[in-house]
């Protein structure tokens, strides 16, 4: 049997939220005419994870939208964490990752 469709005003207020967050970002450009990289880098924190949590923050708002250019957030990134940095970062981040599995396998045998 045939389920009947929903009336429109029977849907969950949550699933018109990504709608909401791009319509409020494509406002957002147009009055302040778009983003830029020295935007970006002024309200990123001084902190290097904080920072990396808020570019993670504007990822998430870039896969929601398609009007929040992915070029301006990795130039940002890039002038954000040096190569060296991220690289450090990146091989302390897979290091406590391989401790972490290698102690978790050893305690399940």
């Amino acid at each position: 049997m045939p389920k009947e469709p929903r009336p429109l005003h029977d849907l969950h207020p949550l699933r018109l939220l990504p709608l909401a967050l791009c319509l409020a970002m494509v406002v957002f450009c147009i009055i302040r005419g778009g983003f830029s990289v020295e935007d970006i880098l002024s309200y990123a924190p001084r902190n290097v994870w904080l920072a990396a949590g808020f570019l993670l923050l504007l990822y998430l708002a870039k896969s929601l939208s398609v009007a929040f250019p992915i070029i301006v957030l990795q130039v940002a990134a890039g002038h954000l964490f040096a190569p060296a940095a991220a690289l450090r970062y990146r091989c302390a981040w897979a290091k406590r990752r391989a401790f972490i599995t290698t102690n978790a396998k050893t305690a399940h045998s």
